[in-house]
């Protein structure tokens, strides 16, 4: 079972403001989780990635879908989750 096949339709739910400005305009935004604002990249990235933004500076975010990167970062995990439940991935 992947992991998109265990979401429900609440956990897509998507606030529609986002917290912190994100200035990459072919991002998808995923919504927000926990004080990330998620998002998923294909189109501007050498491979799609996804991205939690935590601040208005333009170094305030962590991308990547490398497992390491997805180990040790749950705010990327939950990124992946929904990039994965929308078919983005």
């Amino acid at each position: 079972m992947s992991i998109a096949e265990t979401i429900t339709e609440t956990d897509l739910e998507l606030v529609p403001l986002r917290r912190f400005m994100h200035s990459c305009s072919c991002c998808t935004y995923l919504g927000q989780w926990h004080e990330y604002d998620l998002y998923f990249c294909q189109n501007c990235c050498i491979v799609p990635s996804v991205v939690a933004r935590w601040g208005n500076d333009q170094a305030d975010y962590v991308s990547g879908l490398d497992e390491v990167t997805q180990s040790c970062t749950p705010h990327l995990r939950e990124a992946k989750r929904r990039a994965e439940a929308m078919g983005l991935l």
